[in-house]
């Protein structure tokens, strides 16, 4: 019997999630199948015990989804209890079981890419779902410090208290904050639409810091070079988009649900050859 995986959010039409999971399955020989399914928001708690129902393996869960399914969830992992928040269901023995790999999945990314997180200092630009997700992986990564900015100081002190010792938080304009600073993670929307006040905001605060020796991550991966990233490569420094944390985050998935490890590079593969 072929088992069923997928990925649940609204809007869901762009997900490459398809593409990467199901070219892994093709190169391990496995009968498996990944589809994405669009999930209204007032619809989640219904969609989540019918996959159960289903005998589905495991969901991908994307926005705006991933706060409601903690609370559906009969068991998480540490990182879940503590981000309040799941991108990964996996069902096991009849029960709905949460985890995330948002934040595991950016820390093998960057360390493919080459930047050693221990005793380095990282600028987290956001206070949602993802930087959440990145702030409390990079606390246990060896950091010297986790600088959080956002546009509300209190949600930004929120996020911080992810990495308990090792961060500092602030307003986006708070230029005293990116000293010293080695890699840069934009873990906002800013930069996937014309929002151009935001755009500026983000763009002025860095483009008197960035030189050669920075690094700069966009977890953004469509389109798959931001006005950030032009603007720190002119500068000369390092740029990344999102699609190999995209990758990463869907490699674990893919081994909580199969036992298998995942292919990286045919993922990778795959990926490229259906973006525009």
């Amino acid at each position: 019997m072929t088992e069923l995986a997928g990925i649940i959010g609204d809007p869901i039409g762009h997900s490459l999630s398809p593409v990467i999971h199901n070219a892994a399955y093709k190169q391990l020989g496995l009968d498996w199948h990944y589809s994405a399914y669009l999930v209204k928001k007032s619809n989640i708690a219904e969609a989540i015990r019918g996959a159960l129902a289903l005998s589905l393996r495991g969901l991908s869960v994307t926005m705006p989804h991933k706060g409601s399914v903690y609370a559906l969830a009969d068991r998480k992992s540490e990182t879940v209890e503590q981000l309040g928040a799941a991108n990964t269901i996996s069902f096991i023995d009849g029960q709905i079981v949460a985890d995330s790999t948002d934040g595991q999945g950016l820390l093998d990314d960057i360390l493919d890419w080459g930047f050693i997180p221990l005793n380095k200092k990282i600028v987290v630009l956001g206070t949602g779902g993802a930087a959440r997700a990145a702030v409390l992986a990079l606390g246990n990564s060896g950091v010297s410090e986790v600088v959080v900015l956002g546009r509300r100081i209190e949600m930004a002190r929120e996020v911080a208290n992810l990495a308990p010792g090792r961060s500092n938080y602030g307003l986006i304009e708070d230029i005293k904050l990116l000293a010293k600073a080695d890699m840069f993670i934009n873990a906002t929307p800013v930069g996937m639409t014309d929002n151009n006040e935001l755009s500026a905001s983000r763009l002025n605060c860095l483009e008197n810091i960035l030189t050669e020796r920075h690094w700069l991550f966009d977890m953004i991966y469509s389109p798959l070079e931001t006005p950030m990233m032009k603007m720190a490569g002119a500068l000369g420094a390092k740029v990344r988009n999102g699609l190999g944390m995209l990758i990463h985050q869907a490699a674990i998935q893919f081994y909580l649900w199969t036992g298998y490890e995942a292919p990286i590079q045919v993922m990778w593969e795959a990926v490229l050859n259906n973006i525009e």
